[in-house]
């Protein structure tokens, strides 16, 4: 789920180089798409967990990939005290500590 994405950003930033003009044209169609069918919480959290993005340079964790790995920690996490313990094991694997070396 992931990788849906990465695609996206590649395709946007693709478009933008081959045609710097008339681009935003072609990010409203491809932003209205992703809202309207593609853009769902759980791959949010899948891009959100994958290592390979996670842990480069230029990591895409913005607010909708991180509004959306919350609220499925929420909709998971039934009580508050397995959504606090979550949200803690999430900041340690965006960190790299304890198994996340």
């Amino acid at each position: 789920m992931g990788y849906l994405y990465e695609a996206m950003d590649r395709a946007k930033k693709h478009l933008k180089k081959r045609n710097p003009k008339a681009y935003r044209k072609w990010w409203v169609i491809i932003d209205k798409r992703w809202e309207m069918t593609l853009h769902h919480n759980l791959h949010a959290a899948g891009y959100f967990f994958n290592p390979r993005f996670q842990y480069k340079d230029n990591v895409h964790n913005d607010g909708e990939v991180m509004r959306g790995t919350m609220n499925v920690i929420t909709r998971l996490a039934k009580t508050m005290n397995e959504r606090l313990d979550a949200i803690a094991e999430v900041e340690r694997y965006r960190m790299k500590l304890g198994i996340y070396r």
